[in-house]
């Protein structure tokens, strides 16, 4: 496996490590999956939070919102309705444990480019470092090079794996090249390679023997 390989199993454990120095992460899904992503995101969300850290979770893939359906306490605005109609943050940030945010897709827009555009994802990126907390943005690969928020992390949701670099999803290729890291590949199953949880489980108990 490379590096950055890790199972949707694990990856949850390895959150907090992987995000501690990075404000504002798109998770992108490299696949057509979505409902398996979106679980993916929530329980990374989950045990970010869980560790300590705030953390808000916003919902941008307009067009396909999955994220809502393990919301609680869900409205029917989200982020179109604050960024676009004036709807305040506080209405439609929703809290779904202690130190969680979440932040539906909301109204489906006639246009998706000023909600990508728009310039106020710099600044909530300000307010969030200034906090220490995590933005965590879900975000469809097409709109991940329109999308004007000064990211400090990708983490590609890929079930069978995702190859650097790979023409299907250009912009995630472009924003890599640009300099944006990208903090893990999140795979279905065990990533190549990987220590299977039994096993690392005997090593260890050895080793303090």
């Amino acid at each position: 496996m490379t590096s950055r390989e890790v199972s949707s199993a694990h990856f949850p454990t390895l959150a907090a490590t992987l995000l501690a120095d990075h404000t504002v992460v798109a998770f992108t899904p490299a696949t057509s999956d979505f409902p398996w992503a979106a679980d993916v995101v929530w329980d990374a969300a989950r045990a970010l939070a869980r560790a300590g850290r705030q953390v808000g979770l916003v919902d941008l893939c307009l067009d396909q919102p999955v994220l809502q359906r393990r919301a609680r306490d869900p409205v029917e605005e989200g982020i179109v309705d604050a960024l676009l109609f004036g709807v305040s943050l506080g209405h439609v940030a929703r809290e779904q444990e202690p130190d969680l945010h979440f932040i539906g897709a909301g109204t489906t827009p006639p246009d998706a480019e000023p909600v990508y555009a728009h310039e106020r994802w710099r600044r909530l990126g300000r307010g969030f470092k200034r906090e220490g907390a995590a933005l965590l943005l879900f975000v469809p690969p097409s709109a991940l090079g329109r999308l004007q928020a000064d990211l400090d992390g990708i983490v590609v949701l890929s079930p069978a794996g995702y190859a650097d670099g790979t023409p299907t999803f250009p912009a995630i290729g472009e924003r890599v090249a640009a300099g944006v890291p990208l903090l893990a590949v999140v795979r279905q199953g065990r990533a190549s390679g990987e220590v299977p949880p039994a096993l690392a489980a005997r090593v260890a108990a050895r080793r303090s023997a």
